[in-house]
């Protein structure tokens, strides 16, 4: 049995015993592609996203990532459990595929996006190399990315401008990303985000204290759900759904219950010099 497989069914048995969604919480959910052409755990096929999100519009209510954390951080602790749908990196199919379903079910969503990747198609927002990944991980446009700000379903958020994970730079250096994102941003949108997340989920206190003046929210990853206890402005938790999860660990992921997966997983990637999956 290959070696993800035995993890998920470790996960998914402990996960039973794991405290479930609830009241208070939010499931913030990150996806990358959605076409299913590339065999790799952030491209998942069109068919399955769309199985996933037939299965939210009928059994959670999706709000919009703003309004989550509002409420998270006011402490409201009353909401009914709900999710929120984030994408990173503001892949092609995003515009040609994600967008008409979210039109069509009315699903909120927030877009990450890197601001190079979509002046340079060829560097691919990615922590390893694939041989189809730079023909076929297109990015968006900047005419469908002012499309998509006058969309009132999505709401653009920052990624920074090259990609870079801001643990490892220097203040200096994390300036100038947030500048130069905010640049592009300006010039070809008129706006810039007020949302952000850290590339790969990469970040530390420090980290967030540097990225601050230039956002009003951050999310991380790590496969938790949000919750009034576990969120800070500037560390907002995510739920990364893989292409492995089809739809038999997609319901257990989004009710929190797959956190184990992601900790053997990150921690394996670590002690292998990959860093995270994202």
């Amino acid at each position: 049995m290959p070696a993800r497989k035995v993890i998920k069914y470790l996960a998914g048995w402990s996960g039973r015993w794991r405290k479930a969604a609830r009241d208070g919480s939010v499931s913030v959910l990150t996806y990358h592609r959605v076409t299913g052409d590339i065999p790799v755990e952030l491209d998942l096929p069109f068919a399955v996203f769309e199985e996933q999100m037939r299965w939210l519009a009928e059994n959670v209510p999706v709000i919009p990532l703003r309004d989550a954390v509002e409420g998270l951080l006011a402490g409201d602790s009353s909401r009914p459990w709900s999710v929120v749908l984030t994408f990173d990196d503001a892949y092609e199919d995003f515009f040609t595929r994600a967008l008409p379903l979210l039109r069509k079910l009315s699903l909120p969503a927030t877009l990450f996006v890197p601001t190079e990747f979509i002046d340079r198609p060829d560097r691919l927002p990615l922590s390893y190399s694939h041989p189809a990944a730079v023909e076929k991980m297109r990015p968006m446009t900047w005419d469908q990315l002012r499309e998509v700000r006058d969309e009132p379903l999505v709401q653009i958020g920052g990624h920074t401008h090259r990609h870079r994970n801001l643990d490892q730079l220097q203040a200096e250096e994390i300036r100038k990303e947030m500048l130069d994102s905010a640049e592009r941003f300006r010039e070809e949108l008129e706006c810039v985000p007020t949302e952000f997340a850290y590339p790969r989920g990469a970040w530390s206190p420090q980290v967030a204290d540097q990225i601050a003046e230039f956002c009003e929210t951050a999310t991380i990853v790590g496969g938790a759900l949000a919750s009034t206890d576990n969120t800070r402005r500037y560390a907002v938790p995510r739920i990364p759904v893989r292409r492995s999860d089809g739809m038999k660990w997609f319901v257990q992921r989004v009710r929190g219950q797959m956190y184990l997966e992601e900790q053997i997983t990150n921690a394996a990637r670590r002690l292998l010099g990959k860093g995270a999956a994202y």
